[in-house]
Order: C-alpha cells, then structure tokens, then sequence
C-alpha cells in the first residue's frame, strides 16, 4: 500500500495538470480513461475498483496508527505507562 499511496500523490497531480491545462489524460493512462484517481490507483496495484482501494487504504492507515502507538507505547511515551498507584 505504500507504493500506492506514492503513485495516489503522482495520480492527484497529474489530473490537477489536466484540469488547469484543459487536456485529456496522457501518459501510462489509455486517452480516454475516465474515473477518479482512486480509479486508476487500484487499476495500477491490481485491486478492482477505486472503491475496494478506499476500504484497504482505510485498513492501511488505521494499521498504520495502531503500529505508531504501539511503538509510542513500548518507548514509554504513553503518560500512563509505568505509572504507580499507591
């Protein structure tokens, strides 16, 4: 999923470009090809529709936070973390 967030960020941009020049899609994207880039991300990694790329970047992320917290947890970051009731 990180490739596919790097290629999210290249898609976004190139169809800002398209927008502000007035030009159709051109490129590794077939002239023509209509749809949002979550479209053509999930095209590119392999996963069916721009909505099933929502669901799993969705699960990404929030794995993404549960990983960072974790680590946070084991460093002693937390505020509770090694705190003693007495």
């Amino acid at each position: 999923m990180a490739e596919a967030e790097q290629l999210e960020v290249i898609e976004r941009e190139r169809a800002r470009a398209r927008m502000l020049a007035g030009k159709q899609p051109s490129g590794n994207v077939s002239v023509g090809f209509k749809g949002e880039t979550r479209d053509r991300v999930a095209s590119a990694i392999g996963i069916g529709s721009g909505r099933t790329y929502d669901k799993a970047a969705k699960v990404w992320e929030a794995d993404e936070g549960a990983t960072e917290s974790h680590q946070r947890h084991r460093n002693g970051v937390s505020s509770h973390v090694g705190a003693r009731h007495g």
